[in-house]
């Protein structure tokens, strides 16, 4: 589970009232270079969030498609509510993990299960072998 930080994320807006308030009390030139760099800078910044709520908007568009086509319907669901990403892919994601866990312990197990087995020569027994070991002691003499 992530940890989100404790910064307080504004709107570009309240971020340009703030540069216009601090702006506003002196007009030095030193004033004027911040000026002019936070001008630029809440440009830029204003351009990227923007661009980062396109792409939000469309990561949301395509979500929802990949939720059609798989038929999901949360357990918890409420007519109207949005499904939560964590909702459909803890699914796919806890049958994969639960597998995977299941594949590396069988395989320890059974690494264990071959380092305790011990081998041990077969003797051979039976017709054909007493019949073998008669005519190699008839050779010997």
């Amino acid at each position: 589970m992530r940890k989100t930080s404790n910064l307080k994320l504004c709107s570009p807006t309240d971020c340009e009232l703030k540069v216009d308030k601090i702006t506003s009390e002196e007009k030095d030139d030193i004033m004027k270079t911040f000026n002019e760099k936070m001008r630029t800078f809440l440009k830029n910044g204003k351009k990227l969030y923007e661009e980062e709520l396109e792409n939000l908007d469309e990561s949301k568009k395509k979500f929802s498609s990949v939720l059609k086509f798989y038929h999901f319907q949360p357990r918890s669901s409420v007519a109207g509510e949005e499904t939560n990403p964590k909702d459909f892919f803890f699914y796919g994601l806890h049958s994969a993990w639960i597998s995977n866990i299941m594949a590396e312990r069988n395989s320890s197990e059974e690494k264990e299960r071959r380092t305790q087995i011990k081998k041990y020569k077969k003797r051979e027994s039976g017709l054909k072998a007493t019949m073998k070991n008669l005519s190699n002691d008839l050779e010997d003499f």
